[in-house]
């Protein structure tokens, strides 16, 4: 019984990770306690946010979402600017 349950765990482990990171050149938007993530896109340097060449951009096409599954008793949080993990 105990190596059924482990080889469950590993194939959750495979199929719902518990880390991600972000692409390069995007960041850590917000984590929910759930493991929802967002990843949003980093403006070059010196740009302003908002308008980017004379051209408006809308910041909310270049998000990503995501979530990691966390273990029974763990939350996930952003271990750095691009990843996000789980932890008790």
């Amino acid at each position: 019984m105990a190596v059924i349950a482990l080889v469950v765990q590993v194939v959750a482990a495979i199929a719902q990770p518990s880390i991600a990171r972000c692409p390069i050149h995007s960041y850590v938007n917000g984590v929910r306690p759930s493991g929802e993530y967002t990843c949003r896109a980093a403006p070059p340097p010196g740009d302003p946010p908002a308008e980017r060449h004379g051209i408006l951009i809308d910041d909310h096409a270049t998000e990503i979402h995501g979530r990691v599954t966390c273990a029974r008793g763990e939350i996930a949080f952003a271990r750095d600017f691009r990843t996000v993990a789980c932890r008790r």
